[in-house]
């Protein structure tokens, strides 16, 4: 009986540290002893930087314009829903201006996109089907 007892809490133990600890670090390349482990976490958990598809960070690799003015974009949108320090907004509009042109980049191409949809949406929304369906089941 104490051997279960024992085992519940250690599986009781282990998935609830589990979430805890995934939250901390979301990539499995981010060591814990690296020096900006804290820094990368907490910008994971507050959507500012989200990572690659295989759950990496690649923290040694360059990070593009683009990519960085994908973060700062998020960052903005966070700040939107959060209430940010001075230092924070100021630090913001320093990013926004030194990646003016890709930001721009990136909304030009989220405008083309959907207005590219709309004219598709627009196009499906009028096809009606009509007819009948039937199923013989032998």
């Amino acid at each position: 009986m104490k051997k279960i007892l024992a085992l519940v809490a250690v599986v009781a133990l282990v998935a609830f540290a589990a979430p805890a600890f995934a939250n901390v670090n979301p990539f499995m390349d981010v060591p814990m002893n690296h020096w900006a482990y804290d820094a990368i976490g907490q910008l994971a958990a507050r959507g500012v930087l989200s990572g690659y598809p295989d759950g990496t960070y690649k923290g040694n690799q360059p990070m593009t314009r683009y990519e960085a003015a994908s973060a700062v974009a998020r960052a903005l949108a966070v700040v939107d829903m959060t209430k940010a320090s001075k230092q924070d907004v100021e630090m913001l509009k320093r990013l926004v201006v030194e990646f003016k042109d890709e930001l721009d980049a990136l909304g030009v191409k989220v405008d083309k996109i959907d207005s590219r949809l709309a004219v598709i949406e627009e196009r499906l929304g009028g096809w009606k089907l009509w007819g009948e369906f039937r199923f013989d089941a032998k």
